[in-house]
Protein backbone atom coordinates (compact mmCIF):
# COMPACT_ATOMS: atom_id res chain seq x y z
CA UNK A 1 0.00 0.00 0.00
CA UNK A 2 1.42 3.43 -1.01
CA UNK A 3 0.96 6.20 1.48
CA UNK A 4 -0.03 9.72 0.55
CA UNK A 5 3.29 10.93 2.00
CA UNK A 6 5.26 8.71 -0.40
CA UNK A 7 3.35 10.04 -3.41
CA UNK A 8 3.75 13.67 -2.29
CA UNK A 9 7.46 13.19 -1.52
CA UNK A 10 8.08 11.52 -4.88
CA UNK A 11 6.29 14.30 -6.71
CA UNK A 12 8.23 17.00 -4.84
CA UNK A 13 11.54 15.24 -5.45
CA UNK A 14 10.77 14.67 -9.15
CA UNK A 15 9.77 18.32 -9.52
CA UNK A 16 13.02 19.36 -7.88
CA UNK A 17 15.07 17.14 -10.19
CA UNK A 18 13.22 18.45 -13.23
CA UNK A 19 13.86 22.02 -12.15
CA UNK A 20 17.55 21.29 -11.56
CA UNK A 21 17.82 19.56 -14.93
CA UNK A 22 16.11 22.46 -16.68
CA UNK A 23 18.42 24.91 -14.90
CA UNK A 24 21.52 22.96 -15.95
CA UNK A 25 20.21 22.72 -19.50
CA UNK A 26 19.49 26.46 -19.57
CA UNK A 27 22.98 27.29 -18.27
CA UNK A 28 24.59 24.95 -20.80
CA UNK A 29 22.53 26.53 -23.59
CA UNK A 30 23.68 30.01 -22.51
CA UNK A 31 27.29 28.80 -22.41
CA UNK A 32 27.04 27.33 -25.92
CA UNK A 33 25.41 30.53 -27.21
CA UNK A 34 28.23 32.60 -25.69
CA UNK A 35 30.85 30.36 -27.30
CA UNK A 36 29.09 30.59 -30.67
CA UNK A 37 28.98 34.38 -30.44
CA UNK A 38 32.66 34.52 -29.46
CA UNK A 39 33.62 32.28 -32.36
CA UNK A 40 31.58 34.39 -34.78
CA UNK A 41 33.22 37.59 -33.47
CA UNK A 42 36.66 35.99 -33.84
CA UNK A 43 35.87 34.90 -37.40
CA UNK A 44 34.62 38.39 -38.35
CA UNK A 45 37.75 39.99 -36.89
CA UNK A 46 39.95 37.50 -38.73
CA UNK A 47 38.26 38.27 -42.07
CA UNK A 48 38.58 42.02 -41.52
CA UNK A 49 42.26 41.69 -40.67
CA UNK A 50 42.93 39.51 -43.72
CA UNK A 51 41.29 42.10 -45.97
CA UNK A 52 43.29 44.92 -44.35
CA UNK A 53 46.55 42.96 -44.68
CA UNK A 54 45.84 42.24 -48.34
CA UNK A 55 45.28 45.97 -48.92
CA UNK A 56 48.52 46.86 -47.15
CA UNK A 57 50.44 44.30 -49.20
CA UNK A 58 49.07 45.84 -52.40
CA UNK A 59 50.15 49.29 -51.24
CA UNK A 60 53.60 47.98 -50.34
CA UNK A 61 53.95 46.30 -53.74
CA UNK A 62 52.87 49.49 -55.54
CA UNK A 63 55.36 51.53 -53.51
CA UNK A 64 58.08 49.01 -54.25
CA UNK A 65 57.36 49.23 -57.98
CA UNK A 66 57.67 53.01 -57.85
CA UNK A 67 61.14 52.78 -56.30
CA UNK A 68 62.46 50.21 -58.73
Amino acid sequence: MVSVFTVVSSTAMYGSLTTETEERRRKKHEEVKMLENSHFDYYKMKMIMQIEIAGLLEIMEATKQQWV
